[in-house]
């Protein structure tokens, strides 16, 4: 897969697994992920948007590992 060049500002993430996550807004308005996970040196490119059924975004996303239980979260609006 090839990578959508960024529009606006990405964020990153240090998953709860400990992979190292960049997020950002593709000039598609949908949204990807570059995926370090540990002890890999190869990232992996997910297009978030399509794999969720979710629709464009009109802004950058934000990223957070939510205290309470440590999922990991992908915000942006539509």
């Amino acid at each position: 897969m090839g990578q959508m060049t960024a529009a606006g500002n990405p964020c990153a993430l240090n998953t709860s697994d400990g992979a190292t996550n960049l997020v950002y807004r593709g000039t598609d308005g949908f949204i990807y992920l570059f995926d370090l996970e540990p002890g890999s040196t190869a990232w992996h490119v997910l297009d978030v948007s399509t794999i969720s059924k979710a629709p464009a975004a009109s802004d950058d996303p934000s990223c957070a590992v939510r205290a309470f239980d440590g999922l990991n979260e992908i915000q942006y609006i539509a």
